[in-house]
């Protein structure tokens, strides 16, 4: 993705204006959703969040909204087929909290001028996107988000593939949730029992299924929809993406 630095400056309201000194100020670098590149420095001072109360601003749109939407003049902000320039409406951070007050953009606690956040624009009717960032990246997801498994660390996302995107989710799940998993699949009876892998779906002009078993593909598997642990993990998996739970959007 080939992001434009816009002839924006950088604005810094006055003391006077902002009731603000240089200490209030942050810094975090902007991107456009899901990008590992092209990264755009920006410094905002309290008073210019979520555009400043400048005479253009809504002021009945939420404050996160108003600055996604201020912010969207500093990147060049993807969605397919929009025309040009897509406007943001969310902004996430780094750690997949989504942006609604000025204070979520200073650096995390305890390491105040070691790491400054990563913000990422998102356009109306899109879902955030996790970035790759570099192969290797660990990145804590914030306990906001997804709270962790009891017993467990914080969930981190470890970046392996970036085309196609994939991760490694590591502490999504405790031991006893993944046994459980494993004996509701070996347990299960039916249509959801563990049975060879098949390839295709639908059904045909005759009504028969289309589902056929394929020397190509090899495993076993099973569906689990309902036992205790398969739920949990459903919902876990819901919050690790920042969509909201829909049954129409999953798979087992």
């Amino acid at each position: 993705v080939l992001l434009t630095l816009l002839a924006v400056p950088v604005l810094v309201l006055s003391d006077a204006v902002s009731g603000a000194n240089d200490d209030d100020a942050v810094t975090f670098t902007l991107y456009d959703n899901g990008s590992s590149q092209g990264g755009v420095e920006v410094t905002l001072l309290p008073g210019q969040f979520g555009g400043g109360g400048g005479e253009d601003e809504d002021v009945d749109a939420p404050s996160g909204e108003a600055f996604a939407v201020d912010m969207s003049s500093r990147v060049e902000v993807s969605k397919h087929r929009a025309p040009k320039p897509v406007i943001a409406t969310r902004a996430f951070r780094e750690d997949g909290e989504l942006v609604t007050e000025f204070g979520q953009l200073r650096p995390p606690e305890g390491r105040a001028g070691e790491e400054v956040r990563r913000v990422y624009l998102v356009a109306e009717g899109l879902e955030f996107v996790w970035p790759y960032v570099a192969l290797g990246h660990n990145q804590t997801v914030s306990p906001r988000v997804l709270p962790p498994a009891p017993g467990e660390g914080p969930v981190i996302l470890e970046s392996v593939g970036d085309r196609p995107r994939v991760f490694r989710v590591h502490n999504i799940a405790t031991d006893e949730e993944t046994s459980a998993i494993i004996s509701a699949a070996l347990n299960a009876t039916g249509i959801n029992a563990l049975k060879r892998s098949t390839v295709g779906s639908g059904k045909n002009e005759d009504g028969e299924d289309e589902a056929h078993q394929d020397r190509g593909r090899t495993s076993d598997n099973a569906w689990d929809h309902e036992s205790p642990a398969a739920r949990t993990m459903i919902t876990r998996s819901f919050q690790l993406t920042n969509i909201a739970e829909d049954s129409g959007k999953r798979d087992g």
